[in-house]
C-alpha cells in the first residue's frame, strides 16, 4: 500500500491574444510542462514468500511438513519500495472573452491533456527471513532468492495522461462598490484509470486501480471596494473529487471539497498593489476498505481519514505604465 506520494511540476505557458473588436478577445498558448514524481509504498513480502513456498511444495522441492515453519519465518515481513521518475510533455490552451456590456464579461477556456512517459528507477529493500532450523535454512534461502529476484531494483516507466479542463466564467459589476463573479469548470479525470509501473524488461508491477471520474467545480465570489485603496474579497466553491468511494486508495485518499475564501487588496499607489488571501478547504472525511487489486502484494486496508487544508497567499504587483 502507498505511503508517500510527491509530485512536482514546472509549467511554462507563453500566450498570445488578439482583439478583433472592442467587445471580443481571443487567445491561445502552448504549454511545456515538466513533472517529477516520487512514490513510496510497502509490499507484502510475507505473502510473496508464502506463494514461493507453495510453488516449492507443489514442485516437490520442499516437503509439505516444512511449509508451516518456512512461512512462519517470513510472517509479517514487508519490502520497502521507492519509485523516482521524471518526464516533460506539451499541451495547448485557448480562450475567449466577450465584453457583453460595460458591466459584464463572459469568458470560456480550454486546456488540453498532457501525456507523459515518466522514466526512472525502482529501489526495493527486501527484509531478511527469521530464524529457521538448519535443515530448512537452504530451502528458505533458495525461496527467498527467487522472491528477491522478482522484487528487485531496476529501471521503470509509467505512462500518465493528465486531464483536460474546460471552464466558463462570468464577471458582473453590480455598481461602483460591488462586483459579482461565477465560474464552472469541468475536468476530464477519467483519463486516469490506473497507475501501472512497468520494468525495463516489460514486466508490469501490480497496478494501483484509480478509476477516476470526470468532475465539476462551481464557484461564486464577490469584490467590495471599501475605498480607493482597499478592496475586500470573498468566495465559495464546491469541488468534486475524481476519487470514487469504492476505489479510494492510500495513494490519494481524497473526497469532495468545499472552499471558503476571503481576501483583500491594498493599492499603495497607482502602480503598486498588495494582495492577501486565505482559504479553508472542508473535506468530507473519506473512508476506505479495499485491497488495491492484489491482496497478496498489498494486503488489506480499512479505515478513515480526517482532512482539512489552510491556504495563505500574499502577492505584490507592480504595474509598468
Amino acid at each position: 500500500q502507498a505511503i508517500k506520494s510527491k509530485l512536482e511540476t514546472v509549467n511554462i505557458n507563453p500566450v498570445i491574444s488578439w482583439e478583433p473588436t472592442k467587445y471580443l478577445t481571443v487567445g491561445g498558448g502552448v504549454s511545456w510542462q515538466h513533472v517529477k514524481a516520487e512514490l513510496t509504498n510497502r509490499v507484502n513480502y510475507a505473502a510473496a514468500f508464502a506463494q514461493g513456498v507453495g510453488s516449492a511444495v507443489a514442485g516437490g522441492a520442499v516437503p509439505p511438513a516444512a511449509a508451516t515453519p518456512l512461512i512462519g519465518a517470513a510472517a509479517g515481513l514487508e519490502s520497502d519500495v521507492k519509485i523516482n521518475g521524471n518526464d516533460s510533455g506539451w499541451g495547448w490552451n485557448v480562450g475567449v472573452l466577450w465584453q457583453a456590456n460595460e458591466q459584464t464579461r463572459i469568458g470560456a477556456a480550454y486546456r488540453s491533456k498532457i501525456k507523459y512517459d515518466v522514466s526512472g528507477s525502482i529501489n526495493i529493500s527486501n527484509p531478511a527471513l527469521g530464524p529457521l532450523p538448519p535443515t530448512l535454512a537452504p530451502a528458505g534461502a533458495a525461496i527467498a532468492s527467487g522472491v528477491n529476484a522478482a522484487l528487485a531494483s531496476g529501471d521503470v516507466t509509467l505512462a500518465l495522461e493528465m486531464p483536460d479542463t474546460s471552464n466558463v466564467s462570468i464577471f458582473h459589476q453590480l455598481n461602483n462598490k460591488w462586483d459579482l463573479m461565477a465560474d464552472l469548470q469541468y475536468t476530464g479525470w477519467s483519463s486516469i484509470q490506473e497507475l501501472r509501473v512497468v520494468r525495463s524488461t516489460g514486466v508490469s508491477l501490480p497496478p494501483t486501480p484509480e478509476n477516476f471520474r470526470d468532475t465539476w467545480r462551481v464557484s461564486v465570489g464577490a469584490n467590495y471596494r471599501y475605498n480607493d485603496a482597499w478592496t475586500l474579497r470573498g468566495g465559495l466553491a464546491y469541488d468534486q473529487s475524481p476519487v470514487r468511494d469504492a476505489q479510494r486508495t492510500p495513494r490519494l485518499p481524497d473526497n469532495d471539497r468545499t472552499w471558503v475564501a476571503i481576501g483583500a487588496q491594498y493599492k499603495y499607489s497607482p502602480t503598486i498593489a498588495l494582495d492577501f488571501a486565505w482559504a479553508y478547504i472542508f473535506i468530507r472525511d473519506p473512508s476506505m476498505n479495499q485491497n488495491a487489486g492484489s491482496t497478496a502484494a498489498n494486503g488489506l486496508i480499512s479505515g478513515s481519514y480526517k482532512s482539512n487544508v489552510n491556504i495563505v497567499g500574499l502577492q505584490l504587483t507592480y504595474t509598468v505604465k
